[in-house]
């Protein structure tokens, strides 16, 4: 009797764990870009400081470019307008 109810509740376990996610993704939205230089081919532009800012121009997140120029900015709320500052010194 053991062996059948442990049966049952790994099934339930891991189906609550890869259902998880997917709730949470209703309700935040990732952005990825990239940041290249102007020329044939395009180039990446690694350190650049890429910040989203919401309508009032108040910052909520921040993230810097890697080698390649992509950078992944995660956990915005879905349905928000922003607006995309990008800096690098020098």
């Amino acid at each position: 009797m053991r062996g059948l109810i442990k049966v049952i509740e790994w099934p339930a376990l891991l189906l609550f764990v890869a259902l998880a996610p997917a709730f949470g993704a209703d309700l935040q939205t990732t952005l990825q870009g990239k940041v290249e230089e102007i020329k044939d081919p395009p180039a990446g532009i690694e350190g650049v400081v890429v910040e989203i800012l919401d309508k009032e121009g108040k910052s909520l997140k921040k993230a810097l470019t890697d080698l390649k120029g992509s950078y992944t900015v995660a956990g915005l709320k879905r349905n928000l307008l922003i607006s995309i500052k990008m800096t690098k010194d020098g």
